[in-house]
């Protein structure tokens, strides 16, 4: 077996006779030297004797010999020992942030290089907005690179990313360092989700302050002011907020606020406006305010899986005197006090009670009472109506009706 390359004999494999018997495959392990990226032809050339037996062997007959010869080859390209570099794997973690892969993509290690990160709007300037020195980059390895500026304009973005963006690293291919990926921030968005009170308990004259949840669902927002005001009167001094990053609240308290009405008149309206000097830039500048009424709001219902509730009945038997204890809320945001409650069942009256106080904020519930014996099993409703007496001026006065469920079942053992 004769190797050659580029025609040039290099290696000479010689075989003892009968070594390769019939449907035998024997694979020769073949080293040639690549020392360049020129293309390389290897070819092997197998000759031989076949025996041919015209009749039986004997010792002075030992057949035809007949010299065979068989050729194949290929062409080998050998690749630079180089590395590649590439960029892959941009992900977007938020509105102004993202991420991505410094890649070698080959057997062959990388030496120091650098990233570049470049901005861009369509149709605009080009600007480098960051570099990364990477010190070096295992054969097959990736680093990842992760860039945030809550401070990006908002609009469209073609972010541009160039690996050994100095053309430092000799490579196999240096047309695949550059990416571009497209990412869209949208404006800063601020809303007021709730208003809430604190002290609840208030008599005139007494002094209590309100706190904003301000939540911003776009990008990062920067200086701006909050203002709150009651029945159209300024609180205090503005709020000044230095800024809200995207998709986060901040709670903001006014100063205090005396309290000038009866706990049982009309609420007075409270106000609180987000950024009240137009000093962010917004996708919707018609959402940053909301109000709420300083006072009380009265609403009987019970939460579901409560005792009462329509998915969990209070379950007693017939003939017995048993006293229920439904909740009646106060959904408002400021106390009550004296309230009056009415029992009716199939329309008829069956009990009375008065509450002493029903706390503001629905987890603060109050419990009157009744009692009643039922002499039929069934399921019953009870409804209950607070303030009966419309003392307690609310802003809502068609919800202070509810109902409390009851399952009333045989005394007979089962």
């Amino acid at each position: 077996l004769r190797i050659f390359q580029d025609g040039v004999l290099i290696q000479t494999i010689g075989s003892a006779d009968y070594s390769h018997g019939p449907g035998n495959e024997v694979n020769v392990p073949i080293s040639v030297a690549l020392l360049s990226t020129t293309a390389t032809s290897i070819t092997a050339t197998l000759s031989y004797v076949y025996v041919e037996y015209l009749q039986i062997p004997s010792s002075i007959y030992h057949g035809n010999l007949i010299a065979m010869s068989h050729s194949g080859g290929v062409t080998i390209n050998p690749v630079s020992n180089q590395p590649d570099l590439t960029i892959q794997s941009f992900a977007q973690g938020s509105f102004t942030s993202f991420s991505f892969n410094d890649v070698n993509i080959k057997c062959v290690d990388a030496g120091a290089h650098t990233v570049k990160i470049y901005d861009s709007i369509p149709g605009g300037a080009v600007t480098l907005i960051d570099t990364r020195n990477i010190g070096s980059l295992a054969a097959g390895a990736a680093i990842r690179i992760n860039y945030s500026d809550p401070n990006i304009a908002s609009g469209t973005h073609i972010i541009i990313v160039k690996t050994d963006a100095d053309a430092s690293i000799g490579e196999t291919d240096e047309g695949n360092n550059e990416a571009r990926f497209t990412i869209v921030v949208p404006p800063s968005e601020l809303t007021i989700s709730k208003i809430t009170t604190s002290p609840t308990n208030l008599n005139i004259g007494n002094t209590t302050e309100f706190t904003a949840t301000i939540k911003n669902t776009g990008r990062r927002a920067g200086n701006f002011s909050v203002r709150f005001r009651v029945n159209g009167v300024q609180v205090g001094a503005l709020k000044n907020v230095t800024a809200l990053n995207e998709n986060s609240t901040v709670l903001i308290t006014s100063d205090p606020y005396t309290v000038t009405t009866a706990a049982s008149a009309c609420g007075n309206i409270v106000e609180a406006f987000a950024d009240v000097n137009n000093q962010v830039v917004e996708s919707d500048n018609n959402n940053n305010s909301r109000e709420i009424v300083l006072g009380a709001e009265l609403s009987p219902y019970q939460l579901n899986g409560e005792i009462g509730s329509a998915s969990n009945p209070a379950v007693v038997r017939v003939f017995t005197n048993n006293q229920f204890f439904p909740a009646v809320r106060n959904i408002g945001h400021r106390d009550a006090s004296d309230v009056t409650v009415r029992f009716t069942l199939n329309n008829n009256w069956i009990a009375a009670d008065t509450i002493g106080q029903v706390k503001a904020g629905e987890i603060f519930a109050a419990h009157p009472s009744f009692s009643y014996l039922f002499t039929t099993a069934g399921n019953y409703v009870v409804k209950l109506t607070a303030d009966t007496a419309n003392l307690i001026c609310e802003a809502n006065e068609s919800n202070n009706q509810g109902d409390f469920h009851i399952r009333v079942v045989d005394s007979k053992p089962d």
